[in-house]
């Protein structure tokens, strides 16, 4: 077995050679649709589902990984069909769905770790004080330490993953507005993780803070891979963030829906304002055959 082969996607496209590439995108498109339709209908309050598409549509990452990252859009897209597998803590199940998405991407692998958190009280405030510590530790005292260490090992094991391209979200972290948004967003969904009694809604409030101090890491460019993981469930709390609010104190709703609609225009702004020479754009029919 060569670890640098993904087999899952292997056989996909030994499937769809006779049919063509083109035909290959319509169903990995539809595939992503339908695995993102399930959980905003399971998981997503309706009446917020604009404001996490915006979200997703806003992040550039996002795009270009739901328009490019065929691989890796296809393990995510496992992972979300099986959360119901986690919410109703079948560990088999659950497992065997993760391996079936590693075979598309092995960054998939890294949503094992999520099952021991259905065991552990997510809404205690000890483990929430102690979460927001080290969130905060990792965003500033220990912030290039981390960033060598994960480096370090991602070039080791992961170094086909590295370098690809830039990410869109580094004209936002030297500013000052973005750093003031995304301390607020982080005890906003530390907060939001007290009242929360549904498990997977903790666990996406868990990966959205990661995704903060993702975000907060310049040279961290080796967990590019995991922000596209994450930047979905960051657009997820923010839904949830959005209804906490407006039911426990609704004079800050309106403020609290305007940081967010701050943050994806600040987004979307500072990736319009790149030059876009990381990027190639292929349409599919100029794309290479399978």
């Amino acid at each position: 077995i060569d670890a640098r082969i993904e087999y899952g996607y292997a056989l996909l496209c030994l499937i769809f050679k006779p049919l063509g590439f083109f035909v290959l995108i319509i169903a990995w498109s539809a595939f992503y649709c339908f695995a993102l339709y399930k959980t905003f209908r399971r998981y997503i309050p309706h009446q917020y589902y604009w404001i996490v598409i915006m979200s997703i549509i806003s992040n550039a990452d996002l795009v270009f990984f739901g328009a490019s990252a065929i691989r890796q859009t296809l393990a995510f897209s496992c992972i979300l069909l099986i959360l119901p597998y986690l919410e109703s803590k079948k560990p088999i199940r659950y497992a065997l769905g993760v391996i079936i998405a590693s075979l598309f991407h092995q960054s998939a692998l890294v949503f094992i770790a999520l099952y021991p958190l259905m065991y552990l009280n997510l809404r205690n405030q000890i483990f929430i004080i102690v979460l927001g510590i080290i969130a905060i530790m990792f965003m500033t005292v220990l912030k290039s330490q981390f960033e060598s260490i994960v480096n370090l090992i991602a070039a080791s094991h992961f170094e086909k993953y590295l370098d690809r391209y830039g990410t869109s979200q580094k004209a936002i972290e030297g500013g000052s507005v973005g750093t003031v948004i995304r301390i607020i967003f982080l005890f906003l969904f530390l907060w939001g993780m007290s009242f929360e009694r549904n498990k997977i809604r903790s666990i996406f409030f868990i990966l959205a803070i990661m995704c903060i101090v993702i975000f907060t890491m310049r040279n961290l460019v080796s967990l590019q891979r995991l922000t596209l993981y994450f930047g979905y469930m960051m657009a997820f709390s923010f839904s949830y963030v959005l209804e906490f609010v407006k039911k426990k104190i609704p004079g800050f709703y309106i403020p609290v829906l305007s940081l967010v609609l701050i943050w994806n225009i600040n987004m979307a702004i500072s990736f319009a304002s790149q030059t876009g020479s990381s990027f190639e754009y292929v349409t599919i029919f100029e794309s290479g055959k399978i």
